[in-house]
Formats: C-alpha cells, sequence, structure tokens
C-alpha cells in the first residue's frame, strides 16, 4: 500500500492482483465498504498464457485521532544543549581579551543597501563624479556602515557572554579614513576596562577596524552591561 500525500484528507493508492483471468467480476473481491474508485486501470501481460491484472483502488486516509497543537514541546527537549557554549560573566573576563571578527570586502551593493535603510542620499555616497571633483577615487562607504560591521554580536564575544548579556549601552567612535568599495576591512574588539557594579558590571570594549593596507580606517568604544555570575 503506498500513501500519496502527508495531509489528512490524501489518497492510498491500494495495489491488489487480480485472479487468473476469467473471473467474471474481479471488482467484487474488493471491499465492499470502500469508496468505488476514480480510476481504474487494467494493466496486462502475458505470462506462460496466464493474465496478470492490477487494480488500482483509491482509498481516502483516515484522519488522525489526535493533531498535536501548534508549538507544543515534548517534555525532554531541553534549549541548553543547542547553545554555543556557557556564557562567561561580568567576573570571567579580563582587560586585554581580544575578539575578532570576520573580515568583509565591501561592494556597491553594501552601499546601495546601506543606503536604502538609512535614506542618506548624500551624493557622496553614490555620485562617481561628484566624488571625483573632491579627490575620492570613488563613492564613500557611509561612516555607519564601517560601525555596522562592529558589532558586538558579529564576534565571538557574543557568543562567549550568552545569556550574561544584559544591554548594549553605549558607543562612540571617529572615523579617520574613508572607506571605498573593493576594500575590505578587518574589524576587532578588545577589552579595554572593567567597571564593577553590585550586581552587574560594565564591560569596555575598545573598537578598531582596519583595511587591507593596515591603515586604521575607524577607532572607538562600546560600553555592554553584563550580569555577574549568580550566587550558587
Amino acid at each position: 500500500m503506498t500513501q500519496i500525500g502527508k495531509e489528512p484528507g490524501g489518497i492510498l493508492v491500494k495495489m491488489q492482483k487480480s485472479p487468473p483471468f476469467g473471473i467474471e467480476d474481479p471488482e467484487a473481491l474488493l471491499d465492499e465498504n470502500a469508496a468505488p474508485p476514480e480510476v481504474l486501470d487494467q494493466i496486462a501481460e502475458r505470462r506462460e498464457g496466464i493474465r496478470i491484472g492490477v487494480f488500482h483502488h483509491l482509498l481516502p486516509i483516515k484522519q488522525p485521532n489526535t493533531i498535536p497543537t501548534e508549538g507544543a514541546m515534548t517534555e525532554t527537549f531541553s534549549r541548553t544543549p543547542r547553545r554555543a557554549a556557557e556564557p562567561r560573566y561580568f567576573e570571567d573576563l579580563a582587560v586585554g581579551e581580544r575578539f575578532y571578527i570576520p573580515s568583509r570586502t565591501v561592494t556597491e551593493a553594501h552601499f546601495s543597501a546601506f543606503q536604502t535603510i538609512s535614506a542618506d542620499n548624500h551624493p557622496i555616497h553614490y555620485d562617481v563624479e561628484y566624488c571625483r571633483e573632491r579627490g575620492h577615487k570613488g563613492p564613500l562607504a557611509h561612516g555607519f556602515q564601517i560601525l555596522a560591521f562592529t558589532a558586538a554580536g558579529a564576534s565571538t564575544f557574543a557568543h562567549q557572554i550568552g545569556e550574561a548579556l544584559i544591554a548594549f549601552v553605549e558607543q562612540s567612535s571617529k572615523f579617520l579614513k574613508p572607506v571605498y568599495a573593493g576594500d575590505t576591512l578587518y574589524p576587532m574588539l578588545e577589552i579595554a576596562a572593567l567597571t564593577p557594579q553590585r550586581s552587574t558590571g560594565v564591560v569596555t570594549l575598545g573598537v578598531t577596524v582596519h583595511n587591507q593596507n593596515g591603515e586604521l580606517v575607524l577607532s572607538g568604544e562600546q560600553k555592554i552591561l553584563l550580569r555577574k555570575r549568580p550566587s550558587p
């Protein structure tokens, strides 16, 4: 028996071999309670003088007795094993630790996408001739776009702190050199300071972005509020 479709209300195709040819009413051998078939194909071949037929008997699939509630989870399910690692709390961190963000080569497609999101339509970002008249080889990347590449969530830092994170509370940055389409950027975060509080702590991250020539194109700071390790 073959099932077509997985949804309730689908069709079962029941294959039943007929007796040797000559039975006057072979359909009488089928289930009398079944709905009449919509399609009845007879495939016949001669083999040693005996004709074999195959009847396709169409039956509706029975509705399941129970349907699982949408979003229901089994009792054995746990989110814990699916986390990247156990969280590092504020007191687990040390000044000088570095967290690298994957490098990326920026393209005109990145520029266009950010222009759409930011609604920043200044010609310095999209008019080649305007830029050349001002000494640039092409349109400049938006400063905030380069800043976005330093998001802590794009680095290993986010996976290490996990549930210890409370909030991203502050940032500052300096845009030191222009970034053009075709440049490759190398962002990095480094713990510059740890400021303890009663049950939390503020992590100050120094931010740098270098280009493929080793030039520093952005520097700045980010402050992240973390939980301290819970009492046992």
